[in-house]
């Protein structure tokens, strides 16, 4: 595996599609080992045929190009990664859909016209959809950990973190990745000094950082999570992307959790959907401009994030769990005050039998 490149799984993808053969794509070469993703792929043929079966969806062969070499890329592996994900899995379910749809203005509630990740053809009234990785904020102390391992100056040592894991995305943001080079050089330099094992505390944060000097044996952190406080931390990650939301047509945001991203996913899940649903179109417009997307047309940010949320009919999470797309379940929540409402579920995600949970929050909507 160490010595497996990007473009020898690229040729694997060739080899076991005639359609991806026929697609011209030109990618850099690099070892796949430092991505976890890249490598699952390798692996595991059955993953991979899922991911062929969405590519050739269609017949698009400038989206499935793209998106191969996006995939193959180190800029955009891993969310590209679960964006085939979720295709993968809608596919697999005999869904409905058009990919990479283009809009015209108005269409959404952007300044411009976007590009969405794909739209379901079925109904009247044809209901719109884009796909986001949501592995909040773990994402953020994944990326934190890899690129610690990889600092040659700290390469005798291994990394663990301990503290609160319910923080906000956006606290770690701004605290841990714009402030990356100011931490690395912090340790560098306290690994200079310090004999045996240290902590390092980031300013400002709940997050602790376990610097072990590399050895044989069991090593543990500890770690607080309660899945309500996490979703009122996190509960604006749903206005960072609000311009792609539709105006006249259902949508659905389509949320990939990352592996091992969630502890009890029907409380934590719920919990964060009630409070975009429910709580967000009560909160006002300039309270929270820092999260909210700056491409979403100043007409709609006036007053209240009601005419916002509203146009979000709903949220899919799809819990990626194992390699195994049968296996993979849905969380299905319906915004009970939508402009436009998700109807016939069943049959726009092709009567999914892995949709695990569907709540319309009617009982919650006060």
């Amino acid at each position: 595996m160490e010595n497996v490149t990007s473009v020898d799984l690229l040729n694997i993808f060739k080899n076991e599609s005639e359609f991806l053969a026929k697609c011209y794509i030109r990618i850099d070469s690099f070892h796949i080992i430092q991505y976890d993703c890249l490598c699952k792929l390798y692996e595991n043929s059955n993953l991979r045929k899922s991911f062929i079966k969405a590519l050739e969806h269609n017949e698009n062969k400038k989206w499935a190009g793209e998106s191969l070499k996006n995939l193959l890329s180190i800029k955009n592996a891993e969310g590209t990664f679960h964006e085939l994900l979720a295709y993968a899995w809608l596919t697999n379910n005999a869904a409905l859909y058009k990919q990479d749809v283009k809009t015209v203005k108005g269409q959404t509630l952007s300044k411009s016209t976007p590009t969405l990740d794909g739209r379901f053809d079925f109904g009247s009234k044809r209901t719109y959809f884009d796909i986001k990785t949501f592995n909040i904020p773990n994402n953020i102390l994944e990326q934190l950990i890899y690129k610690l391992s990889n600092e040659p100056a700290l390469s005798q040592y291994m990394f663990m973190i301990e503290g609160k894991r319910d923080c906000s995305y956006k606290l770690l943001e701004k605290k841990i990745l714009n402030l990356y080079e100011d931490i690395k050089n912090d340790i560098i330099s306290r690994s200079t000094s310090e004999q045996q094992d240290f902590y390092y505390h980031i300013e400002n944060t709940p997050i602790t950082i376990k610097v072990i000097r590399k050895r044989e044996g069991v090593h543990m952190s500890t770690c607080t999570f309660s899945p309500y406080e996490w979703a009122e931390e996190n509960e604006l990650f749903f206005i960072k992307n609000a311009s792609q939301f539709t105006n006249n047509n259902p949508f659905l945001l389509i949320c990939v959790c990352g592996a091992y991203s969630l502890s009890s996913p029907e409380i934590q899940l719920r919990s964060i959907a009630r409070r975009a649903f429910i709580r967000l179109p009560k909160i006002k417009v300039n309270e929270v401009s820092a999260f909210l997307d700056g491409k979403v047309h100043n007409k709609y940010t006036k007053g209240k994030l009601k005419i916002i949320m509203r146009r979000l009919s709903g949220i899919l999470f799809i819990e990626y769990k194992g390699t195994n797309i049968n296996e993979m379940k849905g969380y299905l929540y319906i915004n009970p005050n939508a402009k436009s409402p998700i109807k016939n579920y069943q049959s726009l995600l092709g009567f999914n039998q892995n949709l695990k949970v569907v709540d319309n929050f009617k009982n919650d909507n006060y």
